[in-house]
């Protein structure tokens, strides 16, 4: 039986370039654009079904030598190779969605998810600054716990160290650009429970979890939106994350694509126990196809 090998070069490289128009084909179409379908009201959090076309092209890429320079350098679809077409294609949706006209819409990091995959791990996203930051400024309260564990890469990329201590003590921050409408600070706290940074944490319960860490190691995440302004404290090395405004409590992952899964830290019970036990007031389904943000 003849193997790939044994088909001559031209042959091969039609091949996966008729594979790659599929693909890109498949990840245009207007069924992508579908509402993912609502979670279940009993689970905290879940992931959907990334699109297909997208792990098609990864798995594709990682099989051999041959397929990846193939797909990432010598077939060519609208003059780019078909892994850099896809990833254009990616970050234009990232880019369509967090587009903003005034006051942002609230966004779901499950529909997202659904339409572009891992779009965090976009080199074209990445560089870019605005592209997350508009996204964090859009996101609805339970997508922002979810995917901030997942930003870790992109935060220490793009953090600077500064000296700026207002209203916190600061260690390093992302220097969003002086055009950008204040809509999103993010910053380590350098001293959780002294001086300037006790202060601002005064009326948060169950921040005396921040004083063992080390030093520069919690991440403050505040957006200002018109009717409520979240925050969140994330910390990547201890795997901690604490729900400020969210859910004032600390959780602690292992797994960081199930936060059903992520324990309460101080009680024997995960995130989606104390979920389903008293429900989040800001984000209560997570998606666009409902009215989750109810308020109490």
């Amino acid at each position: 039986m003849a193997t790939w090998n044994d088909f001559p070069q031209e042959i091969g490289l039609h091949i996966l370039k008729i594979f790659s128009i599929d693909l890109v084909d498949d990840y245009r179409s207007p069924a992508q654009w579908e509402p993912v379908r609502p979670e279940e009201k009993n689970h905290v959090f879940t992931w959907p079904k990334s699109p297909p076309s997208l792990k098609s092209l990864s798995s594709a890429v990682l099989t051999c030598r041959a397929f990846h320079d193939a797909l990432t350098r010598v077939i060519r679809i609208e003059d780019l190779p078909p892994y850099e077409l896809l990833r254009s294609l990616q970050a234009q949706i990232i880019d369509i969605v967090t587009r903003d006209y005034g006051e942002p819409d609230i966004l779901y990091v499950r529909d997202l998810y659904h339409r572009a995959g891992m779009f965090w791990k976009n080199s074209i996203v990445c560089e870019d600054r605005d592209y997350i930051v508009g996204l964090l400024q859009s996101l609805s309260a339970k997508s922002l716990l979810a995917l901030l564990p997942h930003l870790e890469p992109w935060i220490l990329n793009q953090a600077t160290s500064t000296g700026w201590s207002m209203p916190l003590v600061m260690a390093r921050n992302l220097p969003i650009d002086d055009g950008w409408p204040k809509y999103v600070m993010v910053c380590t706290v350098k001293e959780p429970n002294k001086g300037e940074s006790s202060a601002f944490f005064a009326d948060s319960p169950g921040l005396l979890e921040m004083g063992p860490s080390v030093e520069d190691t919690w991440w403050f995440f505040k957006v200002w939106r018109h009717l409520h302004e979240p925050w969140v404290l994330v910390n990547y090395r201890e795997k901690k994350i604490f729900g400020g405004s969210v859910k004032p409590v600390f959780f602690e992952w292992e797994d960081i694509w199930e936060p059903e899964s992520w324990r309460v830290v101080g009680e024997q019970i995960t995130l989606g126990e104390y979920w389903r036990r008293d429900r989040v007031v800001h984000d209560n389904s997570d998606s666009e196809s409902e009215n989750s943000d109810t308020g109490c």
